[in-house]
């Protein structure tokens, strides 16, 4: 139950945070013409929205996203990916740096979504030869780990028999009661218990419509007009230039704001649909973590309790009726060209302001500007040469109280068949520099997607390069099924038989590796990984006390070997899910 008590609260926070914040992006949709005849609120809300790029946003165009999630998350899907890295650091040793210098990894990744069935394939290259391929199989509750080079059989078990043993050894192992708890919650979801993610960001086109009708218009509707003015004939700097706008204000005062939250709250408290949807999702999650479910009553009470205590972390504001804040958009021929966050002191002395923070939008140019004391403390200049929902290029240059801090140049494009993303930093006065290289090629809903990627980042002498690339599909899968013939099953086997089938292992890795990590710059002898075992002949007659005990030595030697495996495993599966 202390979990529960946990985890629901931050869910219904965080739920109730994803609902302000979508208000703000879908509280703009009025037409420009006739602005001198539009109350000053609607005005203001217009221009809020263009300066931000928020025309038309509003809560049903999630049903968009969801109808594009929805043809691919029922579908399998595959992928491979090549990955390697160079490293120049003055604190890695000369031996580490060269293995992995050496080195490339692989991933092949299957996964059937209708039976629950994954595979991965991890493979360590060096120079295009192979050093070593581990694959890793899941079929539904039962784990299987395979190398071909060591062994034609997966080494499996299955999750019910390992959380057992782990049960039955746990005080020798060390695993806590949560880490066994853990282990079967992940026996649930392999078995087909697991939470659908469609299902848990699903909401209804008539739930998105009370959203829109109810939360789109919520800064009009739920603060005064008085706040709202306008003033012609405003003069303002853009980028160095004095331009003649027209003013749009809205100004709060810590009383008028304190009453914004709070009927924001009511209305959130008194919104069956929220609750309803939070209970919904809430009990989604505590279903796959083996929790039991609440009541909408009990999510009611969660949602009323952290509402109230944000009216009273803010109520220190509640009687401020003289200081304010005020933003301000500057706007010429029906298009903004600067916004400013003042701060007044009275608000009968509207003149007597301090500006905190400004953006200007100039030709193929916005700065952002944080001021200091009614001074300009930081500065970032974005000059772009292209600029649409599809494709961005431009630069973002940093000064901090007039000296340069280091430009980012950027190339974003987001197409139906193409999607890229460049990025490169330099910051002269730290030594940093970086870039950041990403593409992906082709229509994921009809093809296979080709990937491409490159990190870099340099600090005086030390450097790191990481590169990939690799394709990704949706479609028919094939993953191999775990049976009695093609498995060892370690924990159907007595203490003999695992004993023998892991010495056929050690003996074949020790033919095996030597060779092939001297591929990467490690050098490990033969019989570091297996050395056989030899009977030397006695003259003296032991007894069956003494016999049996050099038995229980061998056999605790396997079984500590066995552990080992285990904790590798207990890794893998976690890394599976």
């Amino acid at each position: 139950m202390k979990a529960k008590k946990i985890l629901i609260p931050i869910i219904v926070v965080i739920a109730i945070l994803a609902i302000l914040g979508g208000t703000f992006a879908g509280l703009w949709f009025f037409t420009d013409l006739l602005n001198f005849l539009k109350p000053a609120n609607d005005v203001f809300s217009n221009q809020i929205e263009k300066a931000l790029n928020l025309e038309g946003a509003k809560f049903s165009d999630y049903s968009d996203f969801l109808k594009d999630y929805k043809e691919v998350s029922d579908k399998s899907i595959k992928s491979k990916m090549n990955m390697s890295a160079k490293l120049n650091l003055s604190n890695l040793d000369s031996k580490t740096k060269d293995v992995i210098n050496k080195s490339k990894i692989t991933v092949e990744s299957n996964y059937d979504v209708a039976n629950s069935n994954s595979q991965s394939k991890v493979g360590l290259y060096a120079d295009n030869s192979e050093v070593l391929t581990v694959d890793i199989v899941n079929n539904k509750d039962k784990i299987g780990i395979g190398c071909k080079d060591l062994s034609d059989k997966y080494i499996a078990v299955s999750m019910e028999d390992l959380i057992k043993y782990f049960k039955e050894n746990s005080s020798r192992l060390k695993i806590s009661k949560d880490e066994i708890t853990a282990l079967e919650k992940v026996s649930e979801n392999l078995n087909g218990s697991k939470l659908n993610a469609y299902d848990l960001l699903y909401i209804s086109d008539d739930d998105l419509k009370h959203f829109d009708e109810t939360y789109r218009d919520v800064l009009k509707t739920l603060i005064s007009k008085d706040c709202y003015s306008s003033e012609k004939n405003v003069e303002v700097s853009v980028d160095g230039d004095d331009v003649k706008t027209t003013g749009y204000y809205l100004t709060l005062t810590g009383e008028d704001a304190y009453k914004f939250v709070e009927d924001l709250a009511n209305l959130v408290k008194d919104d069956d649909v929220i609750s309803r949807l939070a209970t919904d999702k809430i009990n989604m999650i505590l279903e796959a973590s083996g929790q039991d479910k609440i009541s909408e009553k009990d999510v009611d009470s969660v949602i009323d309790e952290a509402l109230d205590k944000l009216l009273k972390e803010i109520e220190s504001i509640k009687d401020e009726k003289d200081s304010a804040v005020q933003i301000a958009v500057y706007s010429k021929n029906n298009k903004p060209v600067r916004i400013d966050v003042n701060s007044l002191e009275d608000v009968e002395e509207k003149d007597d302001k301090e500006t905190l923070l400004s953006i200007e939008y100039a030709k193929d140019k916005n700065i952002y500007t944080v001021y200091n004391n009614g001074k300009a403390y930081m500065t970032i200049t974005d000059e772009y040469s292209k600029k649409s929902k599809e494709e961005k290029v431009g630069k973002l240059t940093a000064k901090v109280s007039g000296t340069s801090l280091g430009t980012l140049d950027y190339e974003i494009i987001l197409k139906d068949n193409e999607n890229k993303l460049n990025l490169s930093l330099d910051i002269p006065l730290a030594e940093i520099s970086g870039n950041i290289k990403f593409e992906a090629k082709g229509n994921y809903k009809k093809e296979p997607v080709d990937l491409t990627g490159e990190f870099n980042f340099k600090y005086k002498k030390d450097s790191i390069e990481f590169k990939f690339d690799g394709n990704i599909e949706y479609g028919d899968v094939s993953v191999p099924e775990l049976t009695s013939s093609n498995t060892i099953d370690v924990m159907k086997l007595n203490e003999k038989e695992l004993e023998t089938e892991l010495n056929k292992i050690l003996k074949k890795a020790s033919e095996v590796l030597p060779g092939r990590l001297k591929l990467i710059g490690v050098d490990v002898k033969a019989e570091d990984i297996y050395k056989e075992k030899t009977v030397e002949p006695t003259t003296t007659t032991e007894t069956p006390a003494t016999t049996n005990s050099a038995n229980v030595t061998l056999n605790q030697e396997q079984l500590e070997t066995l552990q080992k495996l285990m904790e590798s495993n207990k890794e893998l599966l976690n890394k599976q899910q």
